[in-house]
């Protein structure tokens, strides 16, 4: 290969000859002289699951043994060979080298979204990665769209509560663009809290506006409110209900001058009746159950006095921890507590 070479001269002046220069290209990823030898990029590097992308030393489970807490040394917990480790993707905000595959799926779904907005790609590379960032970006909005912008990318299905899958569910069917479609739903807003339950009858009219029919089982007032028309099935529970008591648009039902229909669940909407609330609360002292230190998931060194003999009430936005509090903190700590004392 011949280049342009620059000589110093006696008298200081820098002259440019032609010399000849041997280089080396190889069309695999590959370094002679080193000998070091990348492997091909492709899906498969990526994925713990297969044999190719698995961490040799694990075989992508993470930790020295099965059924074992020690992490591996080798890829530190992350699952994945070395290679796979050292390909970056780099934000126009990075500083360092970028991030890895296990660095992405360690964000959350905000800055999940936030780095894919401000990759740093040159104009040719930005043209073949086009349609792989619409993808990324549009499932991203939807996520946001139902309200899970706190979710790791990286969250195990079985860690989730029933309302966070429910709208990973959903954003699902958002990003599915269907219309003319029929979406029959058994009361999806169970377990979730009300600005969740806002966000979730968002989506449900999004879906509605693409032109598909969303047919509701569901007891929430703010859902039966946002509805165009109800029907209503009783009298009352078991052998005392099948029967229709009443159906129509929703604004004619709470507009009508009387309920004729005797629907107790119309009266409620109306507010001819209402839940009473107690005059008052239980005061007596029985104790109370102490938690100290809690962390799991979300729970990061909570303290919390739960009192006996109370109704005690555990509430929090969808995702915050509730359910992690009372199954796997509360109620399996306890558990262990009597079966220690059976056990003696």
């Amino acid at each position: 290969v011949k280049v342009r070479c620059a000589k110093q001269e006696t008298d200081k002046k820098i002259k440019d000859t032609e010399c000849e220069v041997e280089q080396i290209y190889n069309q695999k990823l590959s370094c002679p002289i080193h000998d070091i030898e990348f492997p091909e990029l492709e899906p498969r590097l990526f994925s713990f699951n297969s044999p190719y992308g698995a961490c040799p030393a694990c075989n992508g489970l993470g930790t020295a043994a099965l059924f074992s807490e020690e992490v591996c040394p080798v890829c530190e917990g992350k699952r994945l060979r070395p290679e796979a480790l050292r390909v970056y993707l780099k934000s126009k905000k990075d500083k360092t080298l970028g991030k890895s595959i296990v660095d992405f799926t360690s964000m959350s779904i905000r800055e999940a979204k936030d780095f894919v907005d401000s990759i740093e790609l040159s104009e040719m590379k930005k043209d073949i990665a086009a349609p792989i960032l619409k993808e990324i970006e549009s499932r991203l909005t939807f996520m946001l769209n139902v309200g899970l912008d706190y979710l790791t990318l990286n969250r195990s299905a079985a860690t989730l509560s029933g309302g966070e899958a429910q709208r990973i569910r959903l954003a699902s069917q958002l990003g599915s663009g269907l219309t003319g479609a029929l979406y029959v739903l058994d009361e999806p807003t169970i377990g979730l809290h009300q600005r969740d339950n806002d966000r979730l009858i968002k989506t449900l009219l999004t879906l509605k506006e693409l032109g598909n029919t969303i047919l509701v089982v569901e007891h929430d007032e703010d859902t039966i409110y946002s509805s165009d028309y109800i029907v209503d099935i009783g009298p009352g529970a078991g052998v005392h209900g099948g029967t229709v008591v009443t159906s129509g648009w929703l604004d004619d039902l709470l507009t009508a001058k009387k309920n004729d229909s005797g629907s107790v669940t119309l009266s409620y909407l109306r507010q001819e009746k209402e839940i009473a609330v107690p005059e008052k609360r239980r005061t007596s002292e029985k104790g109370s159950i102490k938690v100290r230190g809690a962390t799991l998931h979300n729970l990061v060194n909570q303290n919390v006095d739960v009192p006996l003999g109370k109704l005690v009430c555990i509430t929090g936005v969808s995702g915050s921890g509730k359910s992690t509090f009372l199954y796997d903190i509360l109620h399996r700590n306890i558990a262990k507590r009597f079966a220690k004392r059976e056990a003696k």
